[in-house]
């Protein structure tokens, strides 16, 4: 439900849906995928126009994060977890291409090396979610730890997204074979350990 602050439960931006839709619609159909909104609480689903392919979702409106739990939920329930990487992956790609050609643009090119990355990052997270402290500590040059703490909204697959995120960012940078050398999602903490060549 759209609200004037965030709530502590965890509220993400409308842009959140607006950018994960097109995925959703894709991986999983229309019709699944209508069904899992239709299946929200009726609190949550209050301020939303299920028959438009972005939910009726306002990018800069704040939206408890029970809806995107909820949903990521029942779809997930139906895909084995050997899917889970590939489809966090997918998923990643489809934000970040949206983020980085976007309303958040000129945002991603001011931050378009991994120093000035690690330095804007929590910018970039608070555009989209109302809670949750994001760093990056460089171990290398070809090496960056990212952790997530205190995420109110955390949702074990929305956590693989934003973690396979990451992957695609540093890609973006011009990075060659990114990969994630370790991670661990473990509520308050989650991080990811990036590596390229």
């Amino acid at each position: 439900m759209p609200t004037s602050r965030p709530a502590p439960a965890g509220c993400f931006k409308g842009v959140v849906l607006r950018e994960l839709a097109p995925w959703l619609h894709r991986r999983f159909g229309t019709a699944v995928v209508c069904r899992a909104f239709e299946s929200l609480p009726a609190e949550l689903k209050a301020n939303l126009d299920l028959s438009s392919s972005t939910f009726g979702a306002l990018p800069s409106t704040w939206y408890d994060a029970g809806i995107y739990r909820h949903v990521l939920d029942v779809l997930m329930e139906s895909q084995p977890a050997t899917e889970h990487v590939t489809l966090a992956l997918e998923a990643a790609k489809t934000v970040v291409e949206h983020t980085i050609r976007g309303i958040y643009a000129k945002l991603f090119r001011m931050m378009a090396t991994p120093p000035l990355y690690a330095r804007y990052v929590q910018k970039l997270w608070d555009m989209h979610y109302d809670s949750g402290t994001v760093s990056v500590e460089h171990l290398s040059s070809n090496k960056a730890l990212h952790r997530v703490q205190g995420w109110l909204g955390h949702h074990p697959f929305a956590c693989l997204i934003n973690r396979q995120s990451g992957v695609i960012v540093y890609s973006s940078m011009g990075m060659a074979n990114v990969y994630i050398e370790q991670e661990r999602c473990a509520w308050p903490i989650c991080e990811a350990t990036y590596a390229w060549d």
